[in-house]
């Protein structure tokens, strides 16, 4: 058994088959399947089956993956150590929204670019219900953005912080001050979010059981501040939106009923992160959790 042999398998159960898995790596099918023969033959047992055009993993052939992968991950980190501490090269794609690239990252990729200079810094903006599929495709190397519905067994998620929702309403209309019930802001007319959302999802048991005037649905909620903004209804967002956009003609309202967020760092359980990536995700949690 061999590093070589153990990343052919990695990459065929990450990509679904030895044809990516040969792309990816660089080398021919027959290369790869080659090496899964040799590993199935020195464990002794087969570690992963076709079943409807799928590739699915037996149980010892699950335990297998999960070790190698952190096998892996620590041979990479071992090559990169034997460079000179500090010289870290290479290059890092972080997926976010538009809040986490605007207002989040750049103090950190700052901080990370004076500490690791031969570092390429890649910002790929997308919405949370992507992250997932972009990290498994090998698009972005990490992501940062809030808590997905479902959670997915190859996807990691790190809690950084938690943020409060709030109501938000046009400053020309007249809501309490303080306080206010779930059940009293969805009374005037809503802007939501679709099904897929962790807002909407929090939110779905109220919309339920009250008929609610959903006038528009958004997916972003920077642009539901802007039509809160125009008047054409109300709505909930995260708290931390509001501090940092500080948006103009918005009124805030805490919710009589609290529900938070979580936002966090995404991580492929699979990928095999460099030393100069792993760098970048010790500055991101450093300044998140301090900050918060």
């Amino acid at each position: 058994m061999n590093i070589f042999q153990l990343k052919c398998f990695c990459k065929t159960v990450k990509y679904g088959g030895v044809t990516l898995a040969a792309e990816k790596l660089f080398i021919t099918q027959p290369a790869v399947s080659k090496q899964l023969k040799l590993l199935e033959g020195e464990i002794g047992e087969k570690l992963y089956f076709k079943r409807g055009g799928k590739l699915v993993l037996t149980s010892i052939g699950d335990k297998v993956y999960h070790k190698a992968s952190e096998i892996i991950r620590l041979f990479d980190a071992l090559e990169n150590n034997l460079n000179v501490e500090g010289d870290f090269t290479g290059e890092i794609s972080v997926g976010c929204g538009p809040l986490g690239a605007r207002f989040i990252l750049p103090e950190i990729i700052k901080e990370f670019i004076g500490l690791c200079p031969e570092m390429n810094v890649s910002i790929f903006e997308c919405e949370s219900s992507e992250i997932n599929t972009f990290l498994k495709t090998d698009v972005i190397d990490i992501a940062l953005g809030f808590k997905p519905l479902k959670p997915d067994d190859m996807i990691k998620f790190e809690k950084l912080f938690s943020s409060r929702l709030v109501a938000i309403c046009s400053s020309s209309l007249e809501l309490p001050s303080k306080k206010i019930e779930i059940t009293d802001i969805l009374s005037f007319p809503f802007i939501s979010y679709p099904p897929n959302s962790p807002i909407k999802y929090l939110l779905e048991p109220y919309l339920s059981k009250k008929e609610t005037n959903i006038v528009l649905n958004s997916r972003s909620s920077e642009t539901i501040i802007q039509y809160v903004q125009q008047g054409f209804g109300v709505s909930i967002v995260p708290q931390l939106l509001i501090r940092f956009l500080q948006p103009k003609d918005i009124h805030t309202i805490a919710l009589d009923e609290e529900f938070w967020i979580d936002f966090g760092l995404f991580l492929d359980k699979a990928k095999f992160l460099q030393e100069g990536q792993l760098k970048f995700i010790e500055l991101v949690k450093k300044q998140l959790m301090e900050a918060n």
